[in-house]
């Protein structure tokens, strides 16, 4: 009886194997028929049915001043980019230095933190738990009776 359960459940993933295929080969077709169908087709979306392009270029044929029209676009349209990547590079720049200090500042910050250490471990400071720094009395009258 249990090779005939295996026979059953065998046969039951051989034919999920076989869907799956079959599947997956209609869908590849389909994609490729897609696909060359794209390739082989001559529909072209001409400039001027663009969007946002007919309010900008003139209609017409080729005449010089739809020409010199869309030639000033153009010549606007360089200007644009060429302050846009002006501006882009300037915020670089900025940003470069605004890294640089970050970094500065962050070795100025471990060096404090070196002297901090340094001078609670050699007990000349004591920081409290609300972060007051703290000078022992003791060493405060050293000092002064170092200086009479």
């Amino acid at each position: 009886m249990a090779v005939v359960r295996n026979s059953k459940s065998n046969t039951r993933h051989i034919r999920a194997i076989l869907a799956a295929l079959l599947m997956t080969g209609l869908i590849g077709l389909v994609t490729l028929a897609l696909g060359a169908n794209a390739l082989v087709s001559k529909n072209v979306v001409e400039v001027q049915s663009a969007p946002g392009i007919s309010q900008s270029l003139p209609q017409g044929g080729s005449d010089p001043a739809n020409l010199q029209t869309i030639q000033d676009l153009v010549t606007l349209y360089q200007a644009r980019e060429q302050t846009y990547l002006s501006e882009l590079n300037q915020a670089a720049q900025q940003l470069d230095k605004a890294n640089t200090q970050i970094q500065q500042d962050q070795i100025q910050l471990q060096q404090y933190q070196s002297l901090v250490g340094a001078l609670q471990n050699a007990g000349l400071i004591r920081i409290a738990s609300d972060g007051q720094i703290l000078v022992p009395r003791g060493f405060e009258e050293e000092d002064h009776e170092d200086h009479d």
